[in-house]
């Protein structure tokens, strides 16, 4: 899930009227070069779900 709008009211300064959900699959995402999630399987084994690691 991709999401956009605001943030302030987890103390952040994004304050907008509208908040924009885009849901994604099949993607991969790379946080500080790391890769994460590789073609919608996270690569990471402490994030996944105790029952699939």
């Amino acid at each position: 899930m991709f999401a956009i709008g605001p943030n302030n009211e987890l103390g952040g300064p994004n304050d907008t009227p509208c908040h924009f959900d885009i849901p994604m699959r099949g993607c991969s995402l790379y946080l500080d070069d790391q890769l994460i999630v590789d073609a919608g399987e996270l690569t990471v084994a402490e994030m996944r779900p105790a029952a699939r690691r």
